[in-house]
């Protein structure tokens, strides 16, 4: 990757090109809608002066990377009405007020119209820039960008987003990678919504519970016109808003969903320190004391298992919560390691690992393969709370692991560290794990809050656990669902048969769905380098992709060929801070604080142009001192911001 060279002119020529291509195709395609002219009779019977003409464009909205659908208003050029846009499948019209605002965003005296170049020293107290063309803009960066790759190398490149309502995510991913480089970072990314994201995706290979953050949808579904049209009903029951406030952070899209939600009976139970809308109107408020989210969690844990209050088949056959645990490797035992002879099933699916449990009717380890749980029955009957000696050592299962962790979390103790009365967790437990005796589902949407604090990845883990011994995944309402069904209109979430209602499971870890999926990083890129997989395995993955593109063949891609393959994985190999940072894995992120210290060292290697796509990252970055001194006293060589404000 490094040895790849580029020309300023092929740069300029095609980055102009495909520039161009992209924001005219994605931003003016069928946007042009006309209104009637405005005018007509005053109310005296004379003629009213003709008043400008009023258009109006579909447009969306970039205050957030919701991107709401809107309709803009213009009379003589100027824009002077935003509106939600009708049409819109999630937000049906409806608009938050920042996006309301966007009107005054476009036309503050502060935004910059037009390219600038630095002319004065970096940092000085008194900026000076002079006015370029947008030409010569464009054939600045190019030339420095191909100068850097020219003399460094591809790896000379990087890019950065986020920090200012930012939604050319994907454009800030996708140029490094096209460019050979495998470094770029977003602020937000490492805190917020991260840990939500990469635990859903290692847990189950599906969207995370965020309602707020607009990944599920399967809770709103029912609720649009078009959908009602069709006889589609709503089926959710009971949602918990834990550390989410969809009512004043996604206004337009689930906090609009949610008041629909209410309106039709749906009871909520709100996790929040604070008396937020959606907490003055839940059917029960916990006012959790900030940081404890993991104490609250496993008090619910404590009486859910020692109250078999769970989905006991699902939790059995479809959660690894019967698996023994190693204690020495913390992983699940292997039946070919546990029990001497072991010989899988002939038909069990290929690399499909066998683990064993404790068979609740003999007491013994056994052996418990993948299947349908109809035909496993009459093998082994899984012991959810176990406990076992495997080749010497004392071995329990996941689910009596979960259990110990919960023990000291008493509703008493919970009351007394969390700060929530007893009676109050006792009666949240007992609407949340109540759906399950009636035949129906509840989901947890948990939210931002936690990702700010220290326990940001225990608690999307607890909270989707919980959602699976609850068996609360791929039903209708549920937040757990690995297909998006909401208010587009998209099918089913699994397939279903008659001898299975949970849906069909793929072993493999390959999940039909489509490419706005959980997948997305993967479905653009390729298969990538497979976190926890050997090197061998991934090698062997790579080897079975084509050399060279086959038109003929349904849904191939252009990129999906051996050669790019083995590129983009030795990209993710080299991106910067992975073994400091493995979850920004999963968003195809450098590790922040790796950049920097590679700017100020030179290693691995030397960051030389940035890219800056959106946001005052000095806003933003956690270390901003320590950034302002790596740029000031190390490089950058050249920064191309691409911002409206200076």
């Amino acid at each position: 990757m490094q040895g790849h060279t580029i020309t300023r002119r092929s740069f300029v020529k095609s980055a102009t090109v495909a520039s161009a291509a992209a924001v005219m195709g994605s931003v003016l395609t069928g946007c042009l809608g006309q209104s009637q002219p405005s005018g007509g009779n005053d109310s005296t019977g004379g003629t009213k002066a003709p008043m400008a003409e009023r258009v109006f464009y579909n447009s969306v909205c970039h205050g957030c990377i919701q991107a709401c659908p809107c309709k803009v208003y213009v009379e003589d050029g100027v824009v002077v009405k935003i509106e939600g846009h009708p049409d819109a499948p999630t937000s049906q019209g409806s608009l938050c007020l920042k996006g309301l605002n966007q009107i005054h965003t476009c036309y503050s005296p502060r935004r910059v119209l037009y390219p600038l170049k630095r002319t004065g020293a970096r940092g000085a107290a008194t900026a000076a820039w002079e006015r370029i063309s947008w030409d010569e803009a464009v054939e600045l960066a190019g030339a420095k960008i191909a100068e850097a790759i020219e003399k460094y190398g591809t790896y000379a490149f990087f890019a950065s987003v986020g920090g200012g309502g930012a939604f050319s995510f994907i454009q800030a991913m996708s140029i490094p990678v096209a460019f050979g480089s495998p470094t770029v970072f977003e602020p937000g990314c490492a805190q917020c919504y991260l840990p939500r994201v990469a635990t859903a995706g290692y847990m189950y290979g599906g969207q995370d519970q965020s309602i707020a953050d607009c990944a599920v949808l399967e809770p709103f579904k029912g609720l649009a016109p078009l959908e009602q049209a069709k006889g589609i009903k709503n089926d959710t029951e009971v949602i918990v808003l834990w550390g989410a406030q969809p009512s004043v952070s996604q206004t337009s899209q689930s906090g609009r969903g949610m008041a629909e939600l209410r309106a039709l009976g749906c009871k909520t139970i709100v996790v929040d320190p604070n008396f937020s809308p959606d907490a003055v109107k839940a059917t029960i408020h916990l006012p959790v004391r900030p940081g404890s989210d993991s104490a609250l969690i496993l008090s619910w844990y404590r009486v859910i298992l020692d109250e078999k209050l769970y989905d006991e088949e699902f939790t059995k056959f479809f959660t690894n919560i019967p698996f023994l645990i190693n204690p020495e490797t913390k992983l699940p035992w292997l039946a070919s390691e546990a029990i001497d002879g072991y010989t899988p099933p002939a038909d069990m699916p290929a690399n499909t690992p066998v683990y064993v449990c404790v068979d609740e009717n003999t007491g013994q380890v056994a052996p418990l393969p993948f299947g349908d749980p109809a035909a496993l029955k009459q093998q082994v009957n899984p012991q959810v709370l176990a406990t076992a000696t495997v080749k010497g050592l004392v071995s329990k299962s996941a689910g009596q692991v979960y259990r110990d962790e919960a023990e000291p979390w008493t509703l008493a103790k919970a009351e007394e560290f969390c700060w929530v009365p007893a009676d109050r967790i006792r009666a949240a437990i007992d609407l949340y794990t109540g759906q399950l005796k009636k035949g129906k589902t509840a989901g947890i949407a948990n939210g931002v809050a936690s990702d700010m604090e220290e326990n940001a990845s225990q608690v999307p883990l607890g909270l989707m656990g919980l959602d699976m011994i609850m068996g609360y995944i791929n039903k209708p309402g549920c937040t757990m669902t690995q297909n998006p069904g909401g208010m587009g209109g998209m099918g089913p979430a699994v397939e279903k048969s008659a001898t299975n209602q949970w849906g069909k499971c793929y072993p493999d870890g390959v999940l039909p769905r489509p490419t706005s999926g959980g997948d997305m990083f993967g479905a653009m890129y390729g298969v990538g380098w497979t976190v926890g997989a050997t090197e061998e395995e991934n090698k062997a993955k790579a080897e079975a992709v084509p050399e060279t593109f086959d038109p003929s063949v349904p849904g191939a891609a252009p990129f999906f060929t051996k050669p790019m393959q083995f590129a983009y994985n030795q990209l993710l190999l080299d991106r910067l801070g992975m073994g400091n940072h493995r979850g920004l894995y999963s968003w195809c992120h450098s590790h922040i604080p790796s950049v920097r210290e590679a700017i100020e060292t030179g290693e691995p290697f030397k960051p030389r142009v940035w890219f800056d796509m959106s946001g005052n990252k000095f806003a933003v970055l956690g270390s901003a001192g320590a950034w302002y001194n790596a740029i000031m006293n190390d490089g950058p060589d050249f920064i191309i911001c691409q911002y409206p404000m200076i």
